[in-house]
């Protein structure tokens, strides 16, 4: 976007994410204040980040991110739009930054079933408070998950939290975290 960047990320490991967006953010800053003589940070603020169920939610976050340009009226169509992982998911062009997720393979049973399906999704109109509920969720940074989801993390977490349970415990994993590789659904605002 002009002005913020969307990524949809699985991280392989608890922290990975934070360290992703760190790196990126460094060596961005480093090269767009070389290019163009200036100085200071790039980003306004920490990046945004929401979990997502990737169940019944993911292929929504797909849909959200690559329509994006079109509702902001940088493209006329989703197609002529060159960063988004559109080309990938529904033209089959090979990117070697996108990975589909596990929803995205239940579309078809060959690439051309899952590219032709994913068009027809795309294709559909968006409710507007669909969307808007996405973007609130995002910048809460709340699950966007079905309820049942969302108590189970909140439940993992304040078990986590409980300083009851002695680091021994802890890291011996006699808690077990719901997931430790659920996608999550990122926004980094640019400073200008």
């Amino acid at each position: 976007m002009t002005n913020h960047v969307h990524l949809l990320m699985t991280p392989s490991s608890i922290g990975h994410i934070a360290r992703v967006m760190q790196a990126f953010g460094a060596s961005l800053c480093t090269l767009v204040n070389d290019r163009y003589r200036r100085t200071g940070a790039l980003w306004e603020g920490r990046y945004k980040a929401c979990m997502v169920d990737g169940k019944n939610h993911l292929l929504r976050c797909y849909h959200y991110i690559e329509l994006n340009p079109v509702w902001a009226r940088m493209v006329a169509d989703v197609h002529g739009y060159p960063w988004s992982s559109h080309a990938s998911n529904a033209l089959a062009c090979a990117n070697p930054l996108i990975r589909p997720h596990a929803p995205y393979f239940v579309l078809g049973t060959n690439h051309h079933e899952r590219c032709e399906a994913y068009r027809e999704v795309v294709e559909q109109i968006v409710d507007p408070e669909e969307r808007d509920h996405i973007r609130l969720h995002l910048q809460r940074q709340h699950a966007l998950a079905s309820d049942r989801f969302r108590q189970a993390i909140e439940a993992c977490l304040a078990t986590r939290a409980d300083p009851r349970r002695s680091r021994k415990d802890r890291q011996a994993g006699k808690v077990r975290l719901v997931s430790r590789t659920r996608p999550l659904f990122c926004r980094h605002t640019h400073s200008e």
